[in-house]
């Protein structure tokens, strides 16, 4: 027989693992948006006010920006790098926020975060340097955050 007392564990139980799923999608979501709004708002800035091979390319015609890409000097590839370190670490300190009793938020973040590296190196040529600092900065990046331990509450 299933008595009232059994009921009211069982129920304050699922609704302890409902809130703390909600915690973890929740940060998961704003982890990946906070990343990519942050990676694409210095990209974009550095469009307006970078050297003259950001500003006089048109994102949406491939040739061009290939073309340009070519005539980039080591010093233009910084501001692409500064994009994916802060997305990152921007992603992650979100999520970290939102989600204080789980790591998967991290996980996930960086998941993403490295799919769309990834993605965008096989997709836009760069230089070999470039690509090398860019997976293991953001893994760097990650891996600090996730060494971290866990706060008390």
């Amino acid at each position: 027989m299933f008595h009232l007392d059994q009921f009211l564990r069982l129920s304050s139980l699922k609704s302890a693992i409902f809130i703390r799923m909600k915690k973890i999608i929740f940060g998961s979501l704003a982890g990946i948006a906070t990343s990519f709004v942050v990676n694409m708002g210095i990209v974009m800035i550095a469009m307006f006010t970078g050297t003259e091979a950001f500003r006089s390319v048109d994102p949406n015609d491939a040739e061009a920006f290939i073309e340009a890409m070519n005539s980039m000097t080591a010093a233009d590839y910084m501001w692409p790098l500064a994009a994916h370190f802060l997305g990152i670490f921007s992603g992650l300190l979100v999520a970290r926020i939102l989600c204080k009793t789980s790591r998967a938020p991290l996980y996930i973040v960086v998941g993403f975060h490295m799919l769309a590296t990834i993605l965008n190196l096989m997709q836009i040529p760069h230089p070999t340097w470039f690509a090398v600092v860019d997976v293991m900065g953001a893994l760097a990046i990650a891996f600090a955050f996730l060494s971290l331990k866990k706060q008390k509450n």
